[in-house]
Order: C-alpha cells, then sequence, then structure tokens
C-alpha cells in the first residue's frame, strides 16, 4: 500500500515532464497542486465531473512517471526527498518488506521507544476544504542538564484564506461555529505527540493562559487543542513541557 500527497506528483513531474489530460489540460510540477487541492473546486459545481477529473490527473501523472520519462536516478532523488518529508508513505502485509519500511523514511511509524519524539498532527475538525490556505510551523526548543529538562513547543498556524470568492463547497462548515464566525474562518484538531514521560506543565494561546486536553498513543503523550481559526490570523499556541531523562541536549530545532 503506498499514499503520496499532490506534492510528491509535482516532484516527479518535474523529473518526467508534464503529462496530458483527454480535454486538453496540461499537469506540470507547477500546477498540480493548485489543481487538485484547490481549483477543481471552482472549475466544477458538478462533484461527480469534479471527482472524474482528479481522477483523470492521477491516472495521466501515473502513466507520465511509469512511461520512462526523465531520469530513472531523478525519480529515485524525488522519492527520496517525499520520504524524508513524510510525504510519499508505504506498507506491506510481507512481514519481510514491512520490517525493512519500518527502518526507512517511508514508514512513517510512530516509534515505540524513549527517544525524542515530536510531532504535529492537525485534524480539520470544520470538516470544509480550507486546508490549502493554512500554514504551520513548529519550533521546539529543550533546556537543562539535570534529571528533568523543560522543552518548549511553539506552535504558529496560519489562516490566509480570501475574504470572499470562495465555492459554498470550499468554505461551509459541518461543525458549529462560534457566533460571529465568517466566512473563511476554519476550526482545526491539534494534536502534539511529546516524547514518553513528558508532562504538560502550562499551555497558552497567544500569550494568554489556556488549556489542552491529554491523550495517549503507543506510549506517548498527546497535548491536544480544539482551535478556531479565523481568517486572516495566526494563532501561537505554546506548550511548557517537562520531561523526566538524562539522555537529551539543549537544542532549538525550528520546522
Amino acid at each position: 500500500l503506498i499514499a503520496l500527497d499532490p506534492t510528491v506528483l509535482s516532484y516527479f513531474l518535474a523529473v518526467t515532464g508534464p503529462a496530458g489530460l483527454p480535454d486538453g489540460t496540461i499537469v506540470d510540477a507547477a500546477n498540480v497542486v493548485s489543481l487538485t487541492e484547490r481549483d477543481e473546486y471552482s472549475m466544477f459545481s458538478d462533484n461527480i465531473k469534479r471527482k472524474d477529473f482528479v481522477v483523470s490527473i492521477l491516472r495521466a501523472a501515473s502513466h507520465k512517471i511509469t512511461s520512462g520519462a526523465g531520469s530513472g536516478q531523478g525519480i529515485l532523488q524525488a522519492a527520496s526527498r517525499a520520504g524524508l518529508e513524510q510525504r510519499l508513505l508505504a506498507w506491506s502485509e510481507d512481514p519481510a518488506i514491512e520490517s525493512v519500511l519500518r527502518a526507512s523514511d517511508f514508514a512513517g511509524a510512530i516509534p515505540r521507544s524513549d527517544r525524542p519524539f515530536s510531532a504535529l498532527v492537525l485534524n480539520n475538525a470544520a470538516a470544509g476544504k480550507l486546508d490549502f490556505y493554512l500554514t504551520r510551523s513548529i519550533a521546539y526548543e529543550r533546556t537543562g542538564c539535570g534529571s528533568s529538562r523543560d522543552v518548549i513547543v511553539t506552535i504558529k498556524l496560519t489562516n490566509s484564506a480570501p475574504a470572499a470568492g470562495l465555492p459554498p463547497y470550499v468554505d461551509s462548515r459541518l461543525d458549529n461555529p462560534p457566533p460571529g464566525a465568517q466566512p473563511g474562518d476554519n476550526h482545526a484538531l491539534v494534536d502534539y505527540y511529546a516524547t514518553p514521560g513528558a508532562q504538560l506543565t502550562s499551555t497558552t494561546l497567544n500569550g494568554r493562559p489556556s488549556t489542552a486536553a491529554v491523550e495517549h498513543d503507543l506510549g506517548h503523550p498527546i497535548f491536544r487543542v480544539s482551535l478556531e481559526l479565523p481568517r486572516g490570523t495566526t494563532q501561537t499556541l505554546t506548550l511548557h513541557l517537562d520531561r523526566k531523562s538524562t539522555r537529551l541536549n539543549s537544542s532549538h530545532i525550528t520546522i
């Protein structure tokens, strides 16, 4: 089983060159992401025709990638980049193959160990199609040299959706938006996966005290915040953690 996102297609098409659709549309590295994540909703009012269009893109890109166009080394380099970015993932029911995959960047597996771990997962709680306009960043900073380490995680989410012009299918919401919500506003369920043993000591949202729910998965604590994302704003969520360990060194990582 192989899963990939439209950005992976852009990496491959940059190597192979453009692909043509039956209707004459040219799909290439420059437009495949916008076509599949944004433009399709404005191009078609009929959902069946829209989905058929997306399938035609996938077929054309697949045929181009497997046609032998471009260089084999270029395809491998594109796949390697996609694996490093966790955009191209693979799984096999064959235990021998899966054991190799799990040791690679292509597994996307959450580690079952106490090694330092940091992962941000967003789920669209509004059930709309505004994620194309959502950008995110995460900064991870740890300090201390005793039996415990202070960890500060800063998550920034920016909603750059336009104020008007989006089809209803894109900016409609199926949740319960708060009073005063405007078209283009979004809502995300924010999950931060931390290193096993990490304790949450405080949470702030845009510099003000806030709260987070605590869940667990595969031994990792998950700190969860349900976050409204008004259009044209940046929400800054800061988690202060206490990590009991003697294995970590001071570091600062921004993604």
